[in-house]
């Protein structure tokens, strides 16, 4: 059963019997650690706790790059059959290093192939298909996931650890997995110090819909500002050419164009798009984030462990972020397994 608040399945607002292991963060790398965890020892008794409201996953409109290694993970876990028809091939990558004005771009690097025969070397995947795929297996193998519920404390001991909710409800665990994002509180909370290093940048990201097919083809293009990346998606329902956008800008420059006027946005985001793939149309709302470099001093304390951006928050221009938290899970899963 997913999706429950643990008043509603513990009436004392406790739960008694302690678990193996509790994950708070309930993204693609706790849902993913709580799947991985289960299917190696289904006699584990895991669940995961996520402060977000119930069903704001849905309203995801980004996509995420999924490497090789990563599918062939998820098809383990039995995930990747389930998102395998709506993700798309990246069958080809060209960098190029110019500035938005240039009439030519020359390509100086070039990534293509597979990595085996039919295997490109990664898919693009929609966040809500990841998260949605990951529930449902979940789901399937008994996992728990309780949502609009924060982490307000916890407390260590030889045997364990005792896990305060905000709504006063204590959950008891061997093992506190963080997997609550770059800005984790469940980090700060252990004591764990970070290095920090703010860019200056910000992330645009939005969904563009284009009059030609991309081929499956991926595009980074090196700017004075920061990296301009056209990703492939599979095509809309109704057959619509779409690319996924990651636009790197300084921050005051990146707010201004995201708040100003579309019309402005549409021109900027023109030139640096170019013509190939024809007419092109901004598909949804661009949104702005921040960039910098988290990384935690240590990705393990009594009791807990630190897993993903909670861990290490990068760069987004190699798009590896949520490939280094599957590495994360694996890590984890084999360390758990064998204890």
């Amino acid at each position: 059963m997913v999706d429950r608040k643990p008043k509603e399945a513990e009436a004392n607002g406790s739960r008694e019997a302690p678990l193996d292991v509790l994950i708070a963060g309930a993204g693609y790398v706790g849902l993913t650690a709580a799947v991985s965890l289960k299917q190696a020892r289904p006699g584990l008794a895991i669940a995961v706790v996520d402060a977000a409201p119930a069903g704001v996953w849905q309203k995801d409109g980004r996509a995420s790059a999924i490497a090789a290694a990563a599918s062939r993970m998820l098809e383990q876990l039995g995930v990747w059959e389930e998102i395998a028809p709506e993700a798309q091939a990246i069958t080809e990558m060209i960098i190029t290093d110019s500035r938005a004005a240039d009439p030519v771009r020359p390509v100086f690097l070039t990534f293509d192939g597979e990595v085996a025969p039919g295997e490109p070397f990664a898919h693009m995947v929609a966040n809500r298909d990841l998260n949605g795929a990951l529930r449902r297996r979940a789901e399937k193998l008994g996992i728990d996931i309780i949502e609009g519920m924060a982490v307000s404390a916890f407390d260590t001991n030889g045997a364990g650890i005792t896990v305060h909710l905000a709504d006063g409800a204590t959950l008891k665990a061997r093992l506190l997995v963080a997997a609550d994002g770059v800005n984790s509180k469940l980090r700060d909370m252990a004591g764990i110090k970070t290095v920090k290093w703010e860019y200056g940048q910000s992330g645009i990201v939005c969904t563009v819909a284009h009059e030609r097919p991309h081929n499956g083809r991926a595009e980074e293009h090196f700017l004075p500002a920061g990296p301009f990346a056209t990703l492939p998606l599979k095509p809309d329902k109704d057959g619509t050419n779409r690319s996924s956008i990651v636009w790197v800008e300084r921050t005051e420059d990146a707010k201004a164009l995201v708040e100003g006027d579309e019309f402005v946005f549409e021109h900027d985001l023109e030139q640096r798009f170019g013509l190939k793939l024809g007419e092109i149309r901004v598909a949804d709302k661009p949104r702005a984030w921040p960039l910098g470099l988290t990384l935690a001093r240590a990705f393990v304390a009594p009791r807990i462990a630190l897993a993903g951006d909670a861990a290490h928050g990068i760069h987004p221009i190699a798009g590896q972020g949520l490939n280094l938290g599957f590495t994360d899970v694996a890590a984890l899963a084999e360390v758990v397994v064998e204890a």
